[in-house]
């Protein structure tokens, strides 16, 4: 019995995106949330993500999500039409990221009281939602190889 490719089974690389990419890329955000405190609390998540580090580690995840659906070829207009969906989502997460982290940066360097919930919140949101578009993308870019 053969293994699959992951061409046959895009929730392969997905996972291992998943896994290693994520993982790895968020280790940093959860060890200093590990080390704040035991359990998932608001004022723990306000304390690790209050000053929008989860906007970087989102246009990095979906940045190396588009390169992985730009280089191949999509056979069939649905699958092209998913493909343009996809990555024109994570050029947005992109843009909405890097426009939210220099606005952070420039009231930190301001040294301006801000309020480090709603940067948690919303960075959190827009964190989540660059999972979802970023999942469009690597399983269109293991279709497409």
């Amino acid at each position: 019995m053969s293994k699959p490719s992951p061409k046959q089974v895009p929730a392969v690389a997905v996972t291992k995106w998943l896994f290693f990419a994520v993982l790895v890329s968020t280790a940093p955000l959860l060890a200093r949330w590990w080390n704040a405190g035991a359990g998932f609390t608001w004022g723990i998540l306000k304390q690790v993500g209050g000053r929008g580090e989860l906007y970087l580690v989102a246009a990095a995840l979906t940045g190396e999500a588009i390169g992985e659906a730009m280089f191949g070829k999509a056979a069939g207009w649905l699958i092209r039409i998913f493909k343009i969906i996809s990555i024109g989502s994570c050029l947005v997460i992109v843009y909405l990221s890097a426009s939210a982290y220099q606005r952070i940066a420039d009231l930190l360097d301001a040294r301006v009281c801000y309020g480090t919930a709603e940067i948690a919140l919303q960075s959190l949101i827009l964190f989540i939602l660059a999972l979802i578009a970023a999942c469009g993308c690597i399983s269109i870019g293991c279709n497409a190889k």
